[in-house]
Order: C-alpha cells, then structure tokens, then sequence
C-alpha cells in the first residue's frame, strides 16, 4: 500500500543526472530532484531501486562509484599518440616556432633532448635540454637508451626512447625538435612519425639569421653556413615542407599540420622542388 516501506522501496529515483559538453570538456552532474528532496544531503543507508531497475544502498560509496561510472562513460578513449618531427638547419627559426606552437597547442606535449654541448646563457637544464656529459652520453647509447642520435658541429644529441614510448602510449602528441639525420632514424623506427622539414626564404636570410643571433662565434657561424647545404639537401626526406618566410604565416602552417589539415603543405606541391634548388645552388 501507498505509504508502506515495501511501497516506497519500490519507486524508481535516478541518484544522480548528468549533462555532457564533449566540445567544451565539461560534464554537469547533479543528484536529482526527487532524491534530494526526499532524502536531503545526509540521507541514512538504506535500499532504493535506482534508475535501471537494481537494488542500491544510498551510501556515500555507491553514490560516488555511481559517479565515476559517468564520468568514465563519458569520457573519450584515448588512442596511441602522434609524433611529430620537425627538423631544419641552424638559422632557420625553427626554435622560436617549436616554442610558439607549443604555446598554440598546449596539448602537444615536447621531448626535451640530451646534449652533451653546453647551455647558452638563456638555457635551462631539463627544459631545453638535458645537458649530460660525453661519458654519460656514450653510455646511454651503449645501453640502446636512444630512440635516435647524432653528431652535430662537434656535439651529440639524441632523444629518449623510453620518454617517447610512456607518452605515446598514453595518448601524448609528442613534437620532437631533431637534425635531419635523427628524423631519418626515427623514421625508420616509427614510419608513422608526421615529419616536418623548414626551409629559409634565401640563403641570405639564414646568414643574418645565425649572425642576428649573437651567441656563436665567427668560425662557428662559418662552418654552419658551410653545413646548412648539406642539411638544405634533405627537405625531400620529410612529408611537410614549411617556408618561414613571415613566422605567423609559418606557425599557421605548422598548426595545420598538426590539425591534419596540411595537405597543400607536403612536399610535392608546385614550385616546391625549384624554389628548394635555388637554395642549393
């Protein structure tokens, strides 16, 4: 009869509700109208029906495993990561737009490199690079600790396998900011890495570039510029190919990429291959 503990155990009362905004990342809930009104926010322990047609207890536990249950239903499966490499010789601007889109994309996560050269005064351990020693280095790869490494003026670089893998695994964009011969190891380790080469406008404006600079000498800026032809002649290795002629129009560049909306940015577009033959010339 109406009124009778049997009677009211029997009625159906959502504990909690929920409103989902997968656009916005923002999940409402609440508990329901007629549970709250019926037995406030300290209601003692005893059985309700719940909404799907089963017995529940009104503890706090089972209210908060209620809880979790939506918020868990309600939020997107993450799937392995995407590594993305860009690579370009010194002088290029390749840093100041790695730095950028970093700050565009706060979602891309960056891989910090070991080095073994020393910091510049505007440089800070464990945040642009970790700065290791030779020795230290050597052991590392002896250890197969490096998902790829090279020897650039003089110094050595790699990337940590392991760092890599735990934040890929996780769901983790991942930018790597390498040389053109550590994309091609990664490359060949993960062939589903989205790599990126940047080009210079001119020749003469990746000079005043590495001379704009103010931290090499004048022997190092000559050797760099003797090197970037090398370097310049495997833009074709890479899928992107981005001018940074003006840094917005570049960064907008890099941001498609990142997007998946680079098509009319890879390699093969019309004029690309000439344009990239004049700076070897």
């Amino acid at each position: 009869m109406p009124g009778t503990p049997a009677a009211k155990s029997a009625r159906t009362w959502p504990l909690v509700k929920h409103e989902s905004r997968p656009r916005g990342g923002t999940i409402r809930i609440a508990f329901a109208a007629p549970w709250r009104a019926a037995h406030g926010p300290r209601a003692a322990a005893g059985p309700r029906t719940t909404a799907n047609g089963r017995l529940g207890t009104l503890t706090k536990t089972n209210v908060f495993k209620r809880l979790w249950a939506i918020i868990v239903s309600l939020t997107p499966a993450r799937g392995r990561g995407r590594l993305f490499v860009i690579a370009a010789p010194s002088g290029t601007g390749k840093t100041s737009l790695v730095r950028q889109l970093m700050a565009q994309v706060p979602t891309l996560g960056f891989s910090v490199s070991h080095t073994t050269r020393k910091p510049r005064p505007n440089e800070q351990d464990g945040q642009d690079y970790h700065f290791v020693s030779a020795e230290k280095f050597r052991a590392m790869i002896a250890a197969g600790a490096f998902l790829e490494y090279a020897s650039v003026f003089d110094n050595l670089y790699g990337t940590s396998q392991a760092a890599v893998e735990s934040a890929l695994a996780g769901g983790q964009d991942l930018l790597l900011e390498i040389d053109w011969q550590g994309a091609r190891q990664v490359r060949e380790r993960l062939p589903e890495a989205i790599d990126v080469f940047i080009l210079p406008p001119s020749r003469a404006a990746l000079e005043e570039r590495l001379r704009g600079r103010g931290t090499d000498s004048a022997e190092v800026i000559a050797r760099r510029l003797a090197d970037s032809v090398t370097e310049l002649s495997h833009w074709g290795e890479f899928r992107y190919v981005v001018v940074n002629d003006r840094f917005d129009e570049a960064l907008a560049e890099l941001e498609r990429i990142v997007a998946g909306e680079g098509a009319a940015l890879e390699r093969g577009r019309p004029g690309l291959a000439e344009f990239a033959a004049s700076l070897l010339a």
